[in-house]
């Protein structure tokens, strides 16, 4: 909640002695959280943002619904063994169901949006599942033939989608967005849904499983666009990065308060 985030920014001021980093947070491996945090100190000021933040999902649809000029799979893929694939890249959350009902892209829209200032909470966002799970097959499958099995159900309303978008010319991608410049009431609108893309759009060209975020801010001419493929090496990788920052963070601390310090005793 608000209360328990408004303490974590509170042990990261420079009079505590607690440290944390979190740039995979939002964004996986992307400079996304650092990007903020650069907009900010430089004194412009962020209007909206999207993209997309789930790299499971990401990389179904694109299966689905690839960018104009990319071949589509041979023969069509359906949307149960598009996940299939997904899961066997070790791409999903635990839950499976987290990334396809947008809850896993509604908790990093949450950080992004509450780092550039926004007192949201997570209801605050409204979310349209890609799927709701069945109510007799809510559990998350484990293994890849467990995970086609369960996605079976869900074939024909997804491709329906992804095939409707295609006939007028566009493709689907599962959005996040946060916008404030056109919000009525002084709050920010956020939201995660599928929607349709022309195939203009940066993100429609996306392919395999990326992440892709958009900022549109006040000084600059052309919205900033961060993109990047995401894989499970990537993941544990910006982990172990996150790791290299805080310890060098808390060795600096230490060495400046001297080798009498307990911090300093055990770094050493």
């Amino acid at each position: 909640d608000l209360a328990q985030y408004g303490s974590l920014c509170a042990a990261r001021s420079a009079s505590s002695s607690a440290r944390y980093v979190y740039g995979t947070a939002y964004g996986d491996w992307l400079p996304v959280a650092s990007t903020v945090t650069t907009l900010l100190a430089s004194g412009d000021a962020v209007h909206s943002v999207d993209g997309i933040l789930s790299a499971s999902v990401s990389h179904v649809l694109n299966a689905l619904a690839p960018a104009v000029g990319r071949a589509p799979t041979e023969p069509p893929m359906s949307f149960s063994k598009a996940v299939r694939a997904a899961y066997e890249l070790g791409l999903f959350e635990q839950d499976l169901y987290e990334d396809l009902s947008g809850a896993h892209s509604a908790r990093q829209l949450l950080c992004l949006a509450r780092d550039l200032g926004y007192k949201l909470e997570l209801d605050d966002i409204y979310v349209e599942p890609l799927l709701r799970p069945d109510d007799n097959n809510s559990s998350a499958p484990s293994g890849p033939e467990a995970v086609e099995a369960a996605m079976l159900i869900y074939d024909k309303a997804i491709d329906a989608r992804i095939a409707a978008a295609a006939s007028r010319g566009k493709v689907l991608r599962f959005m996040a967005r946060l916008e404030h410049n056109h919000s009525e009431d002084g709050r920010p609108r956020a939201s995660v849904r599928a929607e349709e893309l022309e195939p203009t759009h940066p993100f429609a060209g996306l392919s395999g499983a990326a992440l892709s975020v958009r900022f549109h801010s006040e000084e600059a001419e052309q919205p900033l666009v961060i993109s990047g493929a995401i894989s499970q090496k990537s993941c544990v990788n910006a982990l172990y990065s996150d790791l290299i920052r805080l310890a060098r963070s808390v060795d600096t601390r230490a060495r400046d308060r001297g080798p009498s310090t307990p911090a300093a005793a055990q770094l050493r």
